[in-house]
């Protein structure tokens, strides 16, 4: 579940502050380095599971972006459906993989 007022970070020590560490499917050497997000994001709203973010315009076509994004409270376990999408104007990722709960 997501705040109404979500958190959402793009610089890399906030994305996977410490003492979490870079993702080890996502070596610091790879040969795709993360883009420097253009500019903050101009909002973030939570409803339920779903949240709302406003960005200004600037991304650039195939490019990685890192972000985290805050959320209020995690399920107490791992559901069966467990997965996620982006949606950025008409365009949508289609179901993403998500992360089991070890909170």
């Amino acid at each position: 579940r997501f705040d109404y007022d979500c958190g959402f970070w793009t610089d890399t020590g906030d994305v996977f502050p410490f003492p979490a560490s870079f993702p080890f499917n996502y070596p610091r050497g790879s040969d795709t380095p993360a883009a420097f997000w253009p500019a903050p994001a101009l909002m973030c709203r939570g409803d339920g599971h779903e949240a709302t973010l406003t960005l200004p315009e600037g991304l650039l076509p195939r490019e990685t972006y890192l972000f985290r994004i805050g959320v209020r409270q995690n399920p107490l376990d791992t559901p069966v459906r467990n997965t996620w999408s982006l949606t950025l104007g008409p365009e949508s990722s289609g179901p993403i993989e998500g992360f089991p709960i070890w909170t």
